[in-house]
């Protein structure tokens, strides 16, 4: 495995497990906080894009020639996470630590998306 196959793996693993922090984070800080539902419901939303692709992702990290498979999903998802991150904002009526949530989730999937690009050039070129 190349240096830019382990990195994509990297990022879907960390990735992986923030989704699963997103999730819970929509569940715990929505009480103490006292925010409606919706607006709990962005991190919620985004963890569960970003869990499912960096199980997607760590998987297809083992084998470089899915890497254009991989950059077109991880394309798509990156662009929901961004609605979602702007719906966290709407609903959470400005900045939130919500909305600060979905736009983490919503960089380290725009990471995977970049390392599938350079797993897929490197692949190219060999």
């Amino acid at each position: 495995m190349d240096a830019n196959s382990k990195r994509l793996k990297i990022f879907c693993l960390i990735s992986l497990f923030f989704g699963l922090a997103e999730i819970v984070s929509g569940f715990v800080l929505q009480a103490p906080m006292g925010v409606s539902i919706m607006t709990a419901f962005a991190p919620m939303a985004a963890g569960v894009l970003s869990l499912v692709l960096g199980v997607h992702g760590a998987r297809a990290a083992n084998v470089p020639s899915n890497a254009q498979k991989l950059r077109t999903f991880a394309l798509v998802i990156t662009l929901l996470s961004s609605a979602v991150t702007g719906l966290g904002a709407y609903l959470g009526h400005g900045p939130s630590s919500f909305m600060y949530i979905c736009a983490i989730g919503t960089l380290l999937d725009a990471m995977i998306v970049f390392s599938a690009h350079a797993v897929k050039r490197a692949l190219d070129r060999a």
